[in-house]
């Protein structure tokens, strides 16, 4: 059984993902995606601080601006994020479908195959 992405989850991904601008993390792809098998959203980034710095790094600043940011995210735990480099292949399929500016949006990405990828549900803020 799903749940819902809530707006609230919506808001506070928006507000997190322009956060990390700010911080250098910048992610160049940004959005929900439900993962089917674990039932439950996850907020995925890509950014090259990744490949550059190392996982480590870039969930310590998540953690860290999540902190800072509040009650305004209270609605994502860092267990509910997932990196990526901007070389994953889940990252390159859906750029090949769906391309962005570098602002946010809110697209929504629906029961699609892009490549080898079935893509249940998504909401993508960004993805360039």
């Amino acid at each position: 059984m799903s749940y819902p992405l809530t707006d609230r989850q919506v808001e506070a991904g928006a507000i997190l993902t322009e956060a990390l601008d700010k911080t250098g993390l910048a992610p160049g792809s940004a959005f929900w995606l439900f993962d089917a098998d674990a039932d439950s959203w996850k907020l995925v980034f890509a950014s090259n601080v990744v490949e550059s710095a190392g996982p480590r790094k870039a969930y310590a600043t998540i953690q860290a601006t999540l902190v800072k940011l509040g009650t305004q995210t209270q609605e994502i735990r860092l267990g509910d994020t997932v990196l990526m480099e901007p070389t994953h292949p889940l990252i390159i399929a859906l750029r090949s479908a769906v391309r962005t500016g570098s602002g946010i949006s809110r697209i929504r990405f629906s029961r699609n195959r892009v490549g080898s990828h079935f893509i249940d549900d998504a909401l993508i803020y960004r993805n360039n």
